[in-house]
This record gives C-alpha cells, structure tokens and sequence, in this order.
C-alpha cells in the first residue's frame, strides 16, 4: 500500500506513477538498481486517482516521479530532465 511504502524506512523515496500501458523506462530500472540501498523506489500504475488524491499532489501527465525526501513526507513531483544523476541529486537535497 502507499502508506506501507511510505513509512518503510527514513530513506528518500521516489515514486512513479504511470498510466495503464506504462512500464518503468530503462533510466528508471538504472537508478533503482544503482541506489536502492540509499533511496527506496515504488512503482504504481492500478489507482493512481487514489494515490494523487492522498499525497496531496497534482499531477498534469504520466509517468510522474514523486519525491519524497527523507524523513520529510512532503512529496514533490520531480520536473527535471529524466536522467540518472539529475534525479539522484534533486532526491539527496
């Protein structure tokens, strides 16, 4: 569940939300292999509504990244250039 993932460990944690026919890019695959010891990633394309409706974020296209830094459980919806270290260091801010 969102809230199980959440609040599994203090550790930054980036989201992605898709449509139906989404599937994780390779970028995406890269970066939760390269740092998932330090950053947790979830994926969710089945009652997206729900989830943007409980995180309190809007979204205007699919696939989002929603950051949610540390501790801190205020996500943020990741705007920036889709590429391996742009992401990791806007997470590790």
């Amino acid at each position: 569940s969102l809230d199980s993932f959440i609040n599994f460990r203090t550790d930054p944690k980036v989201l992605i939300l898709g449509d139906k026919n989404y599937e994780p890019s390779f970028t995406i695959k890269c970066l939760a292999s390269k740092y998932g010891k330090d950053i947790a990633f979830g994926f969710a394309k089945n009652d997206v509504p729900k989830m943007i409706e409980s995180l309190g974020i809007k979204i205007d296209k699919f696939p989002s990244l929603i950051l949610i830094p540390g501790e801190s459980k205020n996500p943020k919806v990741y705007k920036g250039v889709l590429k391996l270290l742009t992401i990791r260091s806007h997470i590790l801010r």
